[in-house]
């Protein structure tokens, strides 16, 4: 259980929260996860296991205070409804691992595992998706959340504010061309070979079933890669040194954006790895977001981060294709006219494509989310991708459409 709070409080300001109280309100769980997470307790010394107490079954809560509302969110899930309604699909991903993990164990090392280990195996992967699982269903739940506050105005990413590194990963052209086309491509973004271990730590995470099919908009054919949603709690520092490093930068954008550009975004961590596999996969023309009530979900632009192959060519697919422009309700249209009823995307769905992009390696893609309709044409050869929306309220920066 404390595993699982330091993992779904990652990321989210709560970190602190999550370190209180810690050492007298063991459970079941926390148990067996004292041995597991060496680095995860801060400090606390936990050599001290429980295990002559297995007996007691006191519930753990994570809520501290009226205002920990990510601690709110885990006391809901970890409920016994909440648990319930996850049984099925944990239980599915835990057989659809283990199958992995029992074939790659025989293709590798022609080992074929004894009861004991497969019973071993099993109770590790089901601790694992479970979870995994809750905390997906939390972070789903702090990102509706969250795209409430960017349209209520969420958490300001000033560039005064922020601790990492200098704000100068984007080139003065790169910032150019998103403010007046609406999109723009920069290479060498990580820079070196650097992308090549991002693409392997990707695969490990894809080859540990960590993504899931996007089932409502397969069934309607909007799209069909696998895709999963990440914060630097879901990923190992160590483990996925390089994706994390990307996950650095890229959450740094914000800052530089708003540093360089009027645009009044907010802070974001929460990122979509997808994978294209070989096989025609795709996903249709859409638009990541929207200026009025129904279609506002706060995200403002989209940056994407490809680590594929450099030698991709136009052959393999996968392009994403960029469509003009919607017209937008802050357009300085010519004659000074009111403003299209609405967002104006009912007339624009008709936009030409105006550019190609191949998702080739270390390239960044950024993007205006509600002004761009874009679509990932069919892939024959595995394609990744790193996406993170950055917020921010309609209107600053949005004039740019003439």
């Amino acid at each position: 259980m404390l595993d699982l709070e330091r993992r779904a409080r990652s990321g989210t300001g709560t970190e602190e929260k999550g370190r209180h109280h810690h050492h007298h309100c063991h459970d079941d769980a926390a148990d067996e996860d004292d041995a597991s997470d060496d680095e995860g307790h801060h400090g606390h010394d936990h050599q001290h296991h429980h295990h002559q107490h297995h007996h007691h079954h006191h519930h753990h809560t994570c809520k501290k205070g009226p205002d920990d509302g990510v601690g709110q969110l885990l006391d809901e899930v970890c409920g016994d409804d909440g648990l319930r309604d996850m049984v099925v699909l944990v239980m599915e991903r835990t057989a659809e691992i283990f199958e992995n993990v029992r074939r790659k164990a025989a293709q590798e090392e022609g080992a074929v595992m004894d009861e004991e280990t497969a019973i071993g195996v099993q109770k590790e992967i089901l601790k694992e998706a479970l979870i995994r699982q809750i905390l997906q269903t939390v972070n789903a739940k702090i990102r509706s959340a969250q795209s409430l506050e960017s349209r209520e105005g969420g958490l300001l990413a000033t560039p005064g504010g922020y601790r990492g590194s200098d704000l100068d990963r984007l080139r003065s052209e790169t910032i150019h061309s998103l403010m007046r086309t609406g999109f723009a491509v920069q290479d060498g973004f990580m820079g070196g070979q650097e992308y090549t271990e991002v693409y392997r730590e990707v695969e490990m995470l894809e080859y540990a079933s960590t993504f899931n099919q996007v089932y409502q908009q397969q069934l309607s054919g909007t799209r069909s890669d696998d895709m999963g949603w990440f914060s630097f709690a879901d990923i190992d520092r160590i483990q996925h040194k390089h994706l994390w490093g990307v996950f650095e930068v890229l959450s740094s954008l914000p800052f530089e954006l708003n540093k360089k550009a009027n645009l009044y975004l907010q802070m974001s961590s929460t990122f979509q790895l997808a994978c294209y596999h070989a096989k025609g996969t795709f996903y249709k023309r859409h638009i990541d977001g929207g200026y009025d009530a129904k279609t506002n979900n706060g995200r403002k632009i989209t940056a994407i981060y490809y680590p594929n192959p450099q030698d991709w060519t136009e052959s393999d697919g996968g392009a994403l294709r960029i469509y003009g422009p919607r017209r937008n309700p802050y357009g300085r249209s010519k004659g000074g006219s009111t403003p299209p009823d609405g967002d104006g995307s009912e007339a624009d769905d008709d936009t030409p494509a105006i550019q190609d992009i191949l998702p080739k390696g270390d390239r960044l893609v950024l993007f205006r989310s509600r002004d761009m309709p874009h679509e990932v044409l069919l892939c024959h050869r595995k394609r990744f991708a790193v996406s993170l929306w950055l917020p921010g309220p309609p209107g600053p920066g949005d004039d740019w459409q003439t």
